[in-house]
């Protein structure tokens, strides 16, 4: 090929190329790698003893110049006694029933086999290497048994109202009382004849604060007198909730307007009572309007109200008052009446009796000259 210039002004050597092909030498540096080894194998609880279990193969990691491997099985397991690997072929076979093994551990037990397969020549440079694997081996019954459940009682909670697919929460431990009862059945999907079990499963339906307390009456009310003693019952009021357990336990909680002061509301019954008759004047104000507010959940729950009407009762503290301090009337010629009606006048809600000490007679009723 043509020469070319490394740079002119400095340097005027020529250059030539030349194809140079260099080859890796493989060296004994890679263990053994085995191919397609499935974790899990099964072998027949009547199993006698040389029946093969699982053919293993592995390969020396070096492709250039492979060593020959040998196979050989990890003792530390107390069951691999029962077994045996040829050490050539990797081979895994029984060497003792394997009903040996159900009888000791039970048919339900894994067992877990580890094989290595190891170089079988080696160097100082490079020595012989090894790799290992492991599989579990699974008895297989003859015989058809009954699929079964780990307790004969379930017990489960859902909250009502739960959607479709909710989940069930199991309770720990096994229940032991059965009501009514829902039968839930395992079934073996693939069997020449099918075996089944059946187990009792209870399912309580666990209650949500899902209704408000509602009061017996939407307007509660009560009469008190302006002179009442403190500790009087004023009224009481009720209000009920469906919801079970601490849902439906109804706490009263506040009674709320102008004299709420005066009176005390009772948690629990529902009692109100007067603390206090300051300020109760039905001359002043006849009726007062009230708001009790009740929670379900103790207290901590939904709310409900309802109102409260008090109306003061009248009381005799208050004299009679005329209208006028002075009432003046003209008598006829014969003495015997007054020539206009004398008209008197009170102010109070009471009905009152005139007297005129002395002169009674110029009354015709008592209280025929009264004005309400």
């Amino acid at each position: 090929m043509g020469n070319a210039w490394t740079d002119e002004r400095y340097d005027t050597r020529n250059v030539a190329v030349l194809p140079l092909a260099v080859v890796a030498q493989d060296v004994p540096d890679t263990p053994p790698r085995f191919r397609d080894v499935p974790p899990m194998v099964t072998v027949s609880d009547s199993a006698p003893p040389g029946t093969s279990v699982l053919n293993l193969t592995a390969e020396d990691g070096d492709y250039g110049n492979p060593r020959n491997l040998s196979y050989r099985l990890d003792k530390e397991n107390p069951w691999s006694s029962h077994f045996s690997v040829n050490p050539q072929t990797g081979e895994v076979k029984t060497t003792r029933p394997i009903s040996e093994l159900a009888d000791k551990y039970g048919g339900t037990a894994v067992y877990i086999l580890k094989v290595a397969a190891r170089e079988t020549t080696g160097t100082v440079e490079y020595p012989a290497q090894e790799a290992s694997t492991q599989f579990a081996v699974v008895l297989m019954s003859r015989e058809n048994h009954a699929p079964s459940f780990g307790s004969d009682l379930y017990v489960g909670f859902v909250a009502e109202h739960s959607a479709h697919l909710t989940a069930v929460d199991w309770a720990p431990g096994v229940s032991p009382k059965v009501h009514d009862r829902d039968q839930l059945v395992a079934a073996e999907t693939e069997a020449v004849e099918p075996l089944t079990s059946t187990v009792t499963v209870r399912v309580n339906i666990v209650d949500t604060n899902d209704h408000p307390p509602m009061f017996t009456r939407d307007t509660y009310e009560a009469v008190v007198a302006e002179d009442a003693k403190k500790g009087t019952l004023v009224t009481t009021v009720t209000a009920t909730d469906p919801d079970s357990g601490s849902f439906g336990r109804v706490r009263y909680t506040s009674l709320n307007g102008p004299i709420a002061r005066n009176l005390k509301l009772d948690p629990e019954t529902g009692e109100v009572t007067l603390t206090s008759s300051e300020g109760l004047d039905r001359e002043s104000v006849p009726e007062y309007v009230l708001v009790v507010e009740a929670h379900d959940d103790d207290g901590r729950g939904q709310r409900a109200s309802a109102q409260l009407r008090i109306r003061v009762g009248d009381a005799n503290d208050n004299a009679p008052a005329f209208t006028q301090s002075r009432y003046d009337a003209v008598l006829t010629a014969d003495l015997a009446d007054f020539t206009e009606p004398l008209v008197v006048k009170e102010y109070l809600n009471r009905s009152i009796v005139v007297v005129l000490p002395g002169n009674d007679a110029y009354l015709k009723d008592r209280k025929e000259q009264v004005e309400k």
